[in-house]
């Protein structure tokens, strides 16, 4: 189960505003900052959702990894 810190930490990462995030996971905003200051439980299809932002976030990191290396390797 993702914690509180962890779904601020991925809402941070992904750059959105509380707002923003919470229409992309199709809650109301201040549902979104219960659960970031951990007044709510996480329940498990929003849980599923971050573990699927994770994964793309993840994704993009490692493309950008590899992206960064075959530029540094052709200088």
């Amino acid at each position: 189960m993702i914690s509180n810190t962890e779904l601020k930490n991925i809402r941070v990462e992904l750059n959105k505003t509380q707002k923003e995030f919470a229409e992309q996971l199709g809650i109301a905003t201040v549902t979104l900052r219960h659960y970031e200051y951990g007044r709510l439980q996480i329940p498990k299809s929003i849980d599923l959702l971050l573990k699927l932002q994770i994964q793309s976030l993840q994704s993009r990191r490692l493309l950008k990894r590899n992206k960064s290396k075959r530029h540094t390797l052709r200088k």
